[in-house]
């Protein structure tokens, strides 16, 4: 019996033994482009090349069901129905429904009625310009989130003229439902990053993932960050004018539109970074929370208690909400905190 017991003991001794020993699985990194930006997913447990072939498969099905200029798409069609409902699938549903949900709460801020206007400037591609005050004016007068109608059967309505873009909102939505897919295969550590809207999912070995905060002005190398922000099972979205912008004249022209005016926003911001556990709401906040400007977007985000936020003005002062204060890192001595 004791020569049993010393057998047993000896075998979970070397099994512990083995189990410390052995070097943690590498991670399964991927990056591509799907949703008109550079996708970087890496799943540091439980991944395998065909969860990546689904995940990236999920990406591009949202794209194709929310893209404005694809034709067939869910958003194309609503865009040329004039005026008539359109049944649209139930991830389109969703996310139209989580978008007036932010225009009511930011009071217009974030607009996804605003697609006229948008189409008009075309910023981020060739076709990029400066409209004509008269053509601005003309598109604005269809710019209204209350006026979607949001039917039974998952069926949506807009007025004719009206033009909507998910481009705010979309990657945010993207984001969550990776994650959950990866969460669902019992991945339980991973990074999704999708351009500017990075989730966190899980931690890095029981520690916080460190998180780069991109240099928000033109002159500097991209991909270079200011700041570290320490994150577990949450996900950071950062909004700012070195995005997509075109130059005219000695001036820049970035693609956040104000609703109001019809023209890029100008204020006191370089960028604007929402923290919080939904990334469709990130992404969504901001936007809008960029387009209030420093001191109004602050108050706003102080308002919700889910949120936290970054700011960076454009004399490049750091502002921090308080519930980040003991993540945040800054780096750039060139920036200075509030």
């Amino acid at each position: 019996m004791k020569r049993t017991i010393s057998l047993v003991l000896l075998l979970l001794f070397l099994v512990g033994l083995l189990s410390c020993n052995a070097q943690d699985p590498e991670p399964v990194v991927r990056q591509d482009f799907a949703l008109a930006t550079v996708v970087k997913i890496t799943l540091r447990d439980h991944g395998s090349e065909e969860l990546m072939d689904q995940l990236f498969a999920r990406l591009r099905e949202i794209e194709a069901r929310m893209s404005t200029s694809e034709e067939g798409s869910d958003i194309y069609k609503l865009n040329h129905a004039k005026g008539e409902p359109v049944e649209v699938h139930e991830d389109t549903y969703y996310v139209i429904q989580k978008a007036k949900e932010y225009f009511e709460l930011t009071g217009g801020f974030f607009d996804p009625s605003i697609g006229g206007v948008v189409d008009l400037w075309k910023i981020g591609s060739e076709d990029a310009r400066i409209p004509s005050s008269d053509e601005i004016k003309e598109a604005l007068t269809s710019v209204d989130g209350s006026q979607i109608e949001l039917l039974p059967d998952q069926k949506v309505r807009i007025p004719q003229g009206m033009m909507l873009d998910l481009g705010a909102i979309a990657k945010g939505y993207a984001a969550d439902e990776v994650a959950n897919m990866a969460r669902e295969h019992g991945v339980s550590s991973a990074i999704f990053d999708l351009g500017g809207n990075v989730l966190a999912l899980g931690n890095k070995d029981g520690k916080d993932f460190r998180i780069g905060i991109q240099e928000p002005f033109s002159d500097i190398q991209r991909g270079v960050p200011f700041a570290i922000l320490s994150l577990s099972d949450a996900t950071v979205v950062t909004s700012g004018d070195y995005e997509r912008f075109f130059e005219e004249d000695g001036k820049r022209y970035h693609h956040i539109l104000d609703y109001r005016t019809g023209y890029p926003v100008e204020n006191d911001l370089a960028s604007v970074s929402i923290i919080t556990s939904s990334s469709i709401e990130a992404d969504a906040l901001s936007t809008a929370v960029y387009a209030m400007g420093a001191e109004k977007g602050k108050a706003f985000i102080e308002s919700r208690e889910e949120l936290e936020a970054i700011f960076v003005t454009r004399d490049k002062r750091v502002i921090v909400t308080e519930g980040l204060l003991e993540n945040f890192l800054l780096e750039d001595s060139s920036y200075y905190r509030e």
